[in-house]
């Protein structure tokens, strides 16, 4: 299986942003589960393959 390459536009990630300040300070994730699950993947999106990169050795394992 090929892994499949993911590009947020520019309009997309300002509207993320926000939806994000909107929140109040202490926000439920059942209150907009989706909101919720976009946030940490696009700082994912952002973090893998930087030279800042410490996820990576914990999602890929070559010894498994």
């Amino acid at each position: 299986m090929k892994p499949q390459v993911v590009h947020l536009p520019a309009k997309e990630i300002h509207f993320l942003r926000r939806q994000f300040e909107d929140l109040p300070e202490v926000s439920l994730f059942r209150s907009s589960p989706k909101l919720s699950a976009q946030i940490p993947s696009y700082g994912i999106l952002r973090e893998v393959g930087t030279i800042n990169d410490e996820l990576a050795r914990f999602i890929f394992d070559p010894n498994s």
